[in-house]
């Protein structure tokens, strides 16, 4: 990924270049980042993750023909329907066992899991003998009443080898994600362990003289560090493995210190802040003396309009704004994707859910797997020309309010947990207004998973 000047970075004798889109920044960050390579893993350490390749059944499900109830197997060849036989038990089969054939004119008494006696083509439920059921003795006869005998039918209460899956079945497919019911699938067709790819490796990278950590009282001009377990969370709930590396201090030196020991063991890097105008920004003196390989970007965004992504080592750099919901607002629109390439998702079409009056309003970044839904202003908010802006709403009854009463300010953190999704406001210009009044139709990428159109079937 190479350096890249946009703006009012751009060198001395170029014309600043136009600020980037959404989406064209994305691909900036994307581009260069190669697939992922497949890894084999245990069972109990793939849940959450992306299946490499199909998996076809080793074994039948069931096994084995097998009981589906506690009572017992029989014949029916030995019984005359609509009368009442009583039949010696030649037999006891609980689970975990394999019977002897069934000898003709006999039962054998049988739990519920338990293989079927060659023979047997019934099986009768203790309720409907004369034998009490629960733990007890086997009996050494079993009497069934004429109505009984008048229902039975052969294969009555038996589930057969192979009757939900037979041997060389695809049971799951390339690119699922291994849910506790897709692992608990690959266990009973005799899997134990599943090619998949692993979870991304995240290092986040805490900077800044004027913080302190969550708890600590902040000193005169320092206040606590949100964005830390912000991006770790965030990254967390994304599915990655994530760590956290603090740098010793504030200058560049430290800072590429810091860097390297996160990209050490790292597939991502995230920083937050040091990248914008300002006079103390170390990761833009790093990328000045040539010590990094650093491209600063300015974006068509708001909150998070100046970006940097490029390479510590092997791993991905992403440099985020420093304010607090730029930061949150950039993980979703960029380090989110990142993490979900490096685990193998394939990219789903970006999905606007409309309802039966769409309009012109609902523009949304193309984001490959970002679903948004169509909501209705319940307040006035402002669009900004060159800029589309992303406000933390809460949806009601498909109504958005912001969450604070000023709107959208990048540094309204304790605020930012009443969001249940980002409004979109498309740049004001020909084709939207610069103010959306209550009632307006617009886009909005939900944050609270009972607001997507789609949701995970399994748990």
């Amino acid at each position: 990924m190479n350096p890249t000047v946009t703006g009012d970075d751009a060198a001395p004798g170029r014309s600043p270049s136009t600020p980037l889109t959404v989406e064209q920044y994305l691909a900036v960050v994307l581009d260069d980042v190669p697939a992922p390579a497949p890894t084999t893993l245990p069972l109990a350490d793939c849940a959450g993750l992306i299946l490499a390749d199909d998996v076809a059944a080793t074994l039948p499900v069931p096994p084995f023909t097998n009981s589906a109830m506690d009572g017992f197997a029989v014949r029916t060849a030995d019984m005359a329907s609509g009368v009442g036989v009583t039949l010696p038990v030649s037999a006891d089969v609980p689970a975990g066992t394999w019977p002897g054939p069934l000898e003709q004119g006999t039962a054998a008494r049988i739990m519920t899991g338990a293989p079927v006696p060659d023979g047997a083509d019934a099986i009768i439920p203790v309720e409907d003998t004369d034998s009490a059921p629960g733990p007890r003795s086997c009996p050494t006869t079993v009497t069934l009443t004429a109505d009984v005998t008048g229902r039975v039918r052969a294969g009555v209460h038996i589930r057969p080898a192979g009757e939900d899956v037979d041997v060389g079945d695809v049971v799951l497919r390339t690119g699922d994600v291994l849910s506790a019911a897709a692992l608990a699938s690959a266990a009973s067709i005799g899997h134990g362990t599943l090619r998949v790819f692993a979870r991304p490796r995240v290092a986040v990278v805490a900077t800044g003289a004027e913080l302190v950590a969550p708890g600590e009282a902040p000193g005169p001009g320092q206040i606590p560090d949100s964005n830390t377990i912000l991006m770790t969370t965030l990254a967390r709930g994304w599915g990655a493995d994530v760590t956290v590396v603090r740098a010793s201090g504030d200058t560049a030196d430290e800072l590429a210190d810091a860097l390297a020991r996160a990209a050490a063991d790292a597939d991502v890097v995230v920083t937050s802040g040091g990248i914008s105008a300002g006079a103390f920004d170390p990761v833009k003196t790093l990328a000045a003396e040539g010590r990094a390989d650093i491209g600063f970007h300015r974006l068509r965004q708001q909150p998070g309009g100046p970006q940097a992504c490029g390479r510590v080592g092997d791993a991905v750099l992403l440099g985020l704004p420093g304010n607090p919901v730029s930061v949150f607002v950039s993980a979703i629109l960029y380090l989110r994707p990142l993490l979900a390439k490096l685990a193998g998702r394939e990219a789903g079409e970006a999905v606007v859910k409309r309802n039966d009056r769409p309009t012109a309003n609902l523009a949304a970044p193309a984001i490959p797997g970002m679903e948004t839904i169509e909501v209705i202003a319940d307040a006035e908010f402002r669009a900004r020309r060159g800029k589309m802006r992303f406000v933390p709403v809460t949806v009601v009854d498909g109504r958005a309010r912001p969450v604070h009463e000023r709107g959208l300010g990048s540094h309204l953190i304790a605020s930012l947990h009443g969001a249940n999704a980002l409004l979109v406001l498309p740049e004001a210009g020909a084709d939207a207004p610069d103010v959306f009044s209550p009632g307006d139709h617009l886009a909005a990428i939900p944050l609270d998973p009972a607001l997507r159109p789609e949701k995970d079937r399994h748990s």
